[in-house]
């Protein structure tokens, strides 16, 4: 039996440089999967309509070991084919999704169907008029066609995704949206805002329990939003009188948006001064380094932070020069000068 990496994480409770989050803040890219492990279904635009316009969704076999995300993506794409489909009745979409799923899944399913089963045989038993009444559906068996609904297709779906996924995965999910899912450095601000809204409304409604109203309040995700910003934002808001927690959060991106802008201008302006700093006037020679930086270059020092003109040791050499009237002093036949400012390698 395959276990889930999403189940077992042997790297959750360390550090978020060291561990994968369970449902991270970019999706990560499909990796290709064979044919034989992908399903097409040609559906409609209008289920009810037989004239209406077709189209094809391609679902992956679900095979029990895939991340959060997939999973979660995977029931949403098998109730899109059932609908597409038209499909409403308990034993077509049985049918169907059977063929969605590998050995340990489909045995998830069907365990979870059944589940759902008993339990409407059961509240058939307690809510009958009577006791004779009673007894009869209880002799009939939970697999009785009276017992069997489309609701309980739904239930085993839910089976499947709460057994992949680990325990607690929701709590987990949110734990790491607001401890540690922090804006990327290279990502911009409205990029950010809208992952964070995409998780938000769309997948936290499908994590586990499946309860009415999972996703997080608008003041929850704002506070996310300043938490995961650069700090001089706040300051710059601060600056201006603009408290983020009496604007809306769309108004808060805006501003957050503006300040982004004026900080690429600035990063811009920037390189181009640095450029025209270590530009080259006369008596510099052009050069570059391995990061294809142009520097400047003297003939006494090589590649360096000044050009030839104002080195420093050349102009003090040649103060010394002109004092001496412009010989150099031997000290025999040696060959070695007495004044030994110069280096022999200069």
């Amino acid at each position: 039996m395959k276990i889930s990496s999403a189940v077992y994480n042997e790297s959750y409770g360390k550090k978020p440089s060291e561990s994968k989050a369970i449902l991270p803040l970019v999706p990560e890219k499909a990796e290709k999967v064979s044919s034989s492990q992908t399903i097409t279904h040609t559906l409609r635009s209008t289920p009810t309509d037989a004239d209406s316009p077709k189209y094809k969704v391609v679902i992956n076999i679900l095979q029990g070991d895939e991340d959060c995300r997939s999973i979660i993506n995977w029931r949403k794409d098998a109730q899109k084919i059932l609908t597409g489909l038209a499909v409403t009745t308990h034993n077509p979409a049985l049918a169907i999704l059977d063929t969605l799923m590998a050995e340990t899944p489909r045995a998830l399913f069907t365990d979870g169907v059944q589940k759902a089963n008993t339990k409407h045989w059961e509240a058939r038993v307690l809510g009958a008029p009577d006791e004779a009444a009673a007894d009869v559906i209880h002799a009939e068996g939970f697999e009785h066609a009276n017992n069997i609904n489309f609701d309980q297709i739904e239930d085993g779906l839910k089976h499947v995704v709460k057994q992949l996924l680990p325990r607690r995965v929701l709590a987990r999910a949110k734990r790491f949206i607001r401890r540690d899912c922090r804006k990327p450095a290279g990502m911009k601000i409205r990029t950010y805002f809208q992952h964070l809204m995409r998780i938000n409304v769309d997948e936290f409604q499908r994590l586990p329990p499946f309860e009415a109203n999972q996703q997080f309040s608008l003041d929850e995700l704002l506070d996310i939003i300043l938490f995961g910003t650069p700090k001089s934002w706040q300051k710059e808001m601060d600056k201006q009188g603009f408290n983020p927690m009496d604007q809306t959060i769309n108004e808060v991106v805006d501003f957050m948006e503006r300040l982004e802008g004026i900080e690429d201008f600035d990063a811009d302006k920037n390189v181009k001064q640095s450029a025209k700093k270590h530009g080259h006037g006369k008596g510099g020679k052009k050069s570059s380094n391995s990061n294809g930086k142009q520097t400047q270059y003297c003939i006494y020092h090589g590649d360096g932070n000044h050009k030839t003109e104002d080195c420093y040791q050349l102009i003090k050499e040649a103060k010394r020069l002109k004092k001496d009237g412009g010989n150099f002093k031997s000290s025999g036949n040696d060959g070695k000068f007495k004044n030994k400012t110069w280096t022999r390698k200069a």
